[in-house]
């Protein structure tokens, strides 16, 4: 068996699926939510939250970046060494099937920013958290939660809060939370 490095398998990445979704995630690619939302605002500590979320975005829709590319082999080179961490551990992915939602819940509401109209992250927060509310309450997730993906129809706010919805287990966060989430990211501090 010989084993392929990074320059043999950039040139593969995106021959077999290249725009087919698979699952949730992927699901995110194909309705436009895991599009570039700019760098990652991340934690002192380590790579951000959504970095894994938009490497495994890259990576589906067969346009991995080089270091992607790297990631993935130094990932398959450790497990095979059998160093006893699963692959998940070695790519960086979320440990519990809670931290795997709420990463893909930030990037839904993260991606449903730019569809409200306000000013500033408080405001925005307030408004981003009425429409979930309208969503969920009044509105279409009581028709679609049972849908595996959005409706074709449905709206760009409509297929975001879709999967906020879908993986919070269809309730929302209070307007503290959604700030929480999307202050960093779209509002950064000023200097």
């Amino acid at each position: 068996m010989s084993m392929r490095g990074p320059e043999q398998l950039e040139g593969q990445a995106g021959a077999a699926t290249a725009g087919e979704p698979v699952d949730h995630a992927v699901g995110l690619v194909a309705t436009g939510v895991m599009a570039d939302l700019g760098p990652p605002a991340g934690d002192d500590d380590g790579e951000a939250p959504d970095a894994f979320l938009a490497f495994v975005a890259r990576v589906a829709a067969g346009r991995p970046t080089p270091a992607d590319v790297h990631r993935l082999a130094a990932a398959c080179a450790g497990w095979i060494e059998g160093d006893g961490e699963s692959l998940e551990d070695l790519l960086g992915a979320p440990r519990t099937r809670a931290q795997r939602d709420r990463l893909f819940r930030d990037r839904a509401l993260l991606a449903a920013v730019p569809l409200v109209q306000a000013n500033g992250p408080w405001t925005t927060a307030v408004a981003l958290h009425a429409a979930w509310r309208r969503f969920i309450t009044r509105g279409d997730w009581r028709r679609w939660r049972d849908l595996p993906r959005p409706p074709a129809h449905a709206d760009e706010l409509g297929r975001c809060l879709f999967w906020a919805s879908r993986h919070n287990g269809g309730d929302f966060l209070t307007v503290r939370q959604v700030y929480r989430v999307i202050r960093h990211r779209h509002f950064p501090a000023r200097i």
